[in-house]
């Protein structure tokens, strides 16, 4: 049986703290806002104490308090929901997002098909505007505030009637936006066509190699579902993808360690039950 090294995982985590609190990508760069969160999700999902929390807290809350791009707002407010330290900008957050999403409505949508090359990566303008929307609507929903049918209609409008998008990406930002008007048999048993044989999830349905990100996307579109899923296969596939430095790669074929694909792999073994 393949298990976890924790240890080397909590290692791998703290070498990219920084001296402000926060994390980084790597060393000697600036912590960011994304591996801040990806750090402190797996930190607290392990069981681990947070170093130097009162830090950790300092550099979000000042990152908030100039925070523009709902992105970036996003991943502060992620945190938060963990730290649970008191938000002292919490109005004006919610101004500012609202704005946002106002003008993610006004723009213009142009689709970039897979058909033209554009396979084994994300399609370009769909999937930020899809990214956009998700994390306004997460945010709110983090600030207690909901305009779901102004975020409805924003979706609708670029989805144009589909449940299901040309990758499983967008299509967990569509059920996680969209969850109370969708058909989940429909969307869950297309999803299960990305499940490659030996675990995972791949980039395109029935095909091979599987990745640690659209594994994610995969599983945590059942979650978002409440379909338990229990796959040793997929499990022993995540398990496999820790490197010796500690912490995961996003693919069998070799590849660096990250913040964030392992916290892909931590909040998909959560999911299936294996942290």
């Amino acid at each position: 049986m393949i298990s976890m090294k924790k240890a080397e995982v909590e290692e791998f985590v703290l070498s990219h703290q920084t001296e402000d609190g926060g994390f980084a990508f790597c060393n000697p760069l600036p912590a960011s806002t994304p591996e801040t969160f990806y750090a402190i999700y797996i930190l607290q999902n392990l069981g681990l104490d947070i170093p130097k929390e009162n830090r950790v807290i300092n550099y979000i809350e000042e990152k908030i308090r100039n925070a523009r791009s709902s992105i970036s707002i996003y991943y502060l407010l992620k945190s938060n929901e963990i730290l649970e330290f008191n938000l002292k900008n919490r109005d004006t957050l919610k101004e500012h997002l609202i704005k946002k999403l106002n003008g993610v409505m006004k723009r213009k949508v142009s689709k970039v098909s897979y058909e033209m090359g554009v396979t084994s990566t994300y399609s370009f303008e769909l999937p930020s505007l899809l990214e956009e929307i998700f994390s306004i609507s997460e945010s709110l929903r983090i600030l207690d505030f909901s305009i779901k049918d102004d975020i409805y209609s924003s979706v609708e409008r670029l989805i144009n009637g589909q449940q299901i998008a040309e990758n499983l990406k967008d299509t967990y930002y569509i059920i996680s936006v969209m969850k109370d008007r969708n058909d989940m048999n429909e969307v869950l048993h297309s999803i299960k066509k990305y499940e490659a044989p030996k675990g995972g999830y791949s980039k395109t349905p029935d095909s091979f190699p599987p990745y640690l990100e659209d594994t994610f996307y995969a599983l945590s579109s059942f979650d978002i579902a409440g379909q338990k899923i229990k796959n040793e296969k997929t499990s022993n596939f995540i398990l496999k993808l820790q490197n010796k430095d500690g912490g995961f790669r996003r693919s069998l074929y070799g590849g660096i360690s990250t913040l964030e694909d392992s916290y892909y792999a931590i909040a998909s073994l959560r999911i299936i039950g294996k942290v």
